[in-house]
């Protein structure tokens, strides 16, 4: 059973697919405007007019920095501010998600700062209060964290320390005894495919969820290592963008970072592994599990060869992008995650 609700949460998981805190961008934007004594932010993308204008607000009074890779409105929008702006222009991917403030918030997960991202897609982000784990994310340095009674596994995912997420994962999915649910954009990882496939012969639940526009490479890695698992394709609208995984109703991974071998060590990544996690959480990753669930088709080899389903998003241009070498079915979202 979930570790019940005894006290103020001091972690809360935000998406708009969830019946509560179900307005990510209202989140990010009041944790900017409420803030005190600074703001420090790592991001892969972000053009939000509302978020660019809070960091803008916010700077007024209090230091503002924010290190991203794709925002090309961020100059022009931030030239009469003091926002401090540190583009990333080096050969590893800084993929990160993630936003510091005051010393003790960390805002995390798989959404960028993008209207789309927060507004359309399938994505979760945190919001963590624990100076302790602020300090560590901020240094980026692996740490083991107490917050409230939970225990918080950060896991910085960079060259200078391969494999350590992977074995982390590893450990936990090899500990499940009753339950796997992973909702992932890529997944091309074949030692977790090969973990998963013991899982089930162990008697473990185990089902996967995947954005469609990889579902071709991910079914020809599976077919080579010749394994077969309950393996399903989006259909809903909007992109499926998290990277989460929940086991025994008990753990939860996320972050920023696919399952694949950029997200696992050529990038750079947070990760984090929660336990045990509470009702109220467990519940807002099944809100947004239920609704995948619900719109999600089995892969089966006849379905793996047809086009994918189109995500419906709107007209807007987003900025987003993929971390992998794009292949085939890849190219079409090239510039999205």
């Amino acid at each position: 059973m979930p570790h019940p609700l005894a006290e103020r949460e001091l972690i809360t998981f935000h998406s708009v697919h969830q019946q509560q805190n179900n307005n990510p961008l209202r989140m990010i934007c009041d944790t900017i405007r409420q803030a005190q004594r600074g703001i420090f932010m790592r991001i892969y993308a972000i053009s939000s007019d509302d978020i660019i204008q809070s960091l803008i607000q916010t700077s007024h009074h209090v230091p503002v920095e924010v290190k991203y890779h794709c925002g090309e409105s961020l100059p022009v929008a931030c030239q009469n501010s003091r926002v401090v702006l540190r583009p990333t222009n080096g050969r590893t991917l800084q993929h990160k998600k993630t936003m510091l403030a005051d010393f003790q918030t960390v805002v995390t997960g798989s959404a960028n700062y993008t209207d789309l991202s927060l507004n359309h897609d399938v994505n979760v982000t945190a919001c963590i209060e624990s100076s302790e784990l602020h300090d560590a994310v901020f240094s980026e340095r692996p740490q083991l964290v107490h917050v409230g009674s939970q225990l918080l596994n950060y896991i910085p995912i960079q060259r200078l320390i391969p494999n350590a997420a992977s074995k982390m994962i590893l450990n936990a999915i090899n500990q499940a005894t009753d339950s796997i649910f992973v909702l992932m954009y890529i997944f091309l990882s074949p030692e977790f495919f090969l973990a998963l496939a013991q899982a089930m012969r162990r008697g473990v639940r185990v089902k996967v969820i995947i954005d469609n526009h990889s579902k071709q490479d991910t079914c020809k890695l599976l077919s080579k290592l010749g394994i077969q698992l309950p393996l399903y394709e989006r259909k809903t609208e909007g992109v499926l963008h998290t990277k989460i995984c929940c086991i025994n109703n008990k753990t939860l991974i996320f972050g920023s970072a696919n399952w694949s071998g950029a997200g696992m060590i050529k990038n750079f990544e947070d990760l984090f592994i929660l336990r045990p996690i509470t009702e109220t959480q467990l519940q807002a990753f099944m809100d947004v599990w239920s609704l995948l669930e619900t719109n999600s088709s089995y892969l089966s080899p006849e379905s793996v060869l047809t086009a994918p389903t189109p995500s419906s998003r709107p007209t807007q241009q987003d900025t987003d992008s993929d971390d992998e070498q794009p292949s085939t079915s890849q190219q079409a979202i090239r510039m999205r995650k």
